[in-house]
């Protein structure tokens, strides 16, 4: 049976709940996202309200690899973690959610299990230009460097001068997936 959100997603508690069921969803999505997602979510007026960050939590059989860490991957041990604001300086995907569409984000993203659906979510969501639906941010996108900009904005009036600045130079290009 697919997995569905039976409560309603009308607010922060709401969206918190459905992006937590993320972080304990038994599946392979969290392998496929990239080590840090930055997830704008905006009100029913159209407004970025509320930032949360997607963290991807890689499983290794050893740790003690420096080189090939491949082969230490194991990847049925992943988990993702999802935090309030901005955590870490190296996002490497944006996704701009409608609050009305957190719903359909999750319940979409959660049977992703190999990169095939992988890819199939990224083309659906990086093909729209609609600010009404969810967008996959790319970084040759229209959208990308206002996106930034209001991050860096967003992260300095929270965090102050703890806000730093985002490097952006492992920004995840869907196309190398494809």
């Amino acid at each position: 049976m697919p997995f569905s959100i039976n409560w309603r997603v009308d607010n922060l508690i709401g969206v918190e709940r459905a992006l937590s069921t993320l972080t304990g969803a038994a599946g392979n999505h969290q392998q496929f996202l990239p080590d840090t997602t930055v997830l704008r979510v905006f009100n029913r007026a159209g407004e970025p309200t509320w930032l949360f960050t997607l963290l991807a939590n890689r499983g290794y059989d050893a740790h003690n690899r420096t080189l090939l860490q491949s082969l230490a991957r194991a990847p049925f041990t992943d988990t993702m973690s999802v935090a309030r604001g901005v955590v870490g300086n190296y996002p490497q995907l944006f996704i701009d959610v409608p609050l009305g569409k957190v719903r359909e984000f999750v319940e979409n993203l959660r049977p992703v299990y190999d990169i095939t659906t992988w890819r199939r979510f990224l083309t659906r969501y990086s093909e729209v230009d609609d600010p009404k639906e969810i967008r996959v941010i790319k970084r040759q996108s229209a959208d990308f460097w206002p996106f930034v900009d209001w991050l860096h904005a967003w992260n300095l009036n929270h965090n102050g001068p703890d806000a730093g600045v985002l490097d952006l130079s492992a920004y995840f290009w869907h196309e190398s997936v494809r």
